[in-house]
This record gives C-alpha cells, structure tokens and sequence, in this order.
C-alpha cells in the first residue's frame, strides 16, 4: 500500500469481486473487461472436523466481537486488511467457492505438491 499511496506504483485492476474500500478509483478485473476472474486474498479460522458446534459458535462469536472493535478495524484497514465478519457457513462457502474457481488453473498450469 505505501507503494500505490505515494505513486511509487499504479495498481491496474484488484481481483476481489468489489473494488477495494483502500483504492476505490481502482477497478475490478470483471469491470476491466478481463474475463470473470475473481480472486480473494482471505484470512480465516478453521478447526478440526467434527469441532463441536457450540465451540466453533463461540469462536466465531468472539471473532467477530473482535474485529467489529473499531480500533482493530482500523489497524487491520491501514495494513491493506478489508474485515467481513460471518458465519462459520459462510466461510465454508466462501472457501469452497475459492476452491472451485481455482480447479481449472491449477490442472491447466499442472501444479503439484
């Protein structure tokens, strides 16, 4: 961010699915006209199968207690760091989404562990 913030470089285009609440001028890929990529850096918490629910629900309660503090929305925002609280289900789709959307390019590039 400091780089785009005093010019040192101009971001084309962002992969979210909206543009960035720090760069708002700057368009997504879609907007762009570049095909239908759509990339999400995230940050999440996961546990082990089968957690129990009421665990995961207090988890995930106390997270997102946390980052609706405004300080720490703030701190994350100035790290280039966009905050969207949610449900476990929620994540698990957003991860499953990422997941899929990614399938195709990792076969095609041949990527392996």
């Amino acid at each position: 961010m400091q780089y785009f913030k005093t010019g040192q470089i101009k971001p084309l285009a962002v992969t979210s699915a909206t543009r960035s609440p720090l760069a708002p001028d700057v368009p997504t890929v879609v907007e762009s006209g570049h095909g239908k990529l759509v990339l999400d850096n995230f940050f999440g918490i996961s546990g082990p199968a089968k957690m129990p629910a009421e665990l995961v629900a207090r988890i995930n309660a106390a997270t997102n207690e946390v980052l609706a503090q405004p300080d720490i929305k703030k701190r994350l925002l100035e790290l280039g760091v966009t905050t969207t609280p949610g449900t476990p289900a929620e994540f698990t789709a957003f991860v499953r989404n990422q997941v899929n959307a990614l399938q195709p390019v990792v076969r095609t590039v041949r990527v392996t562990l």
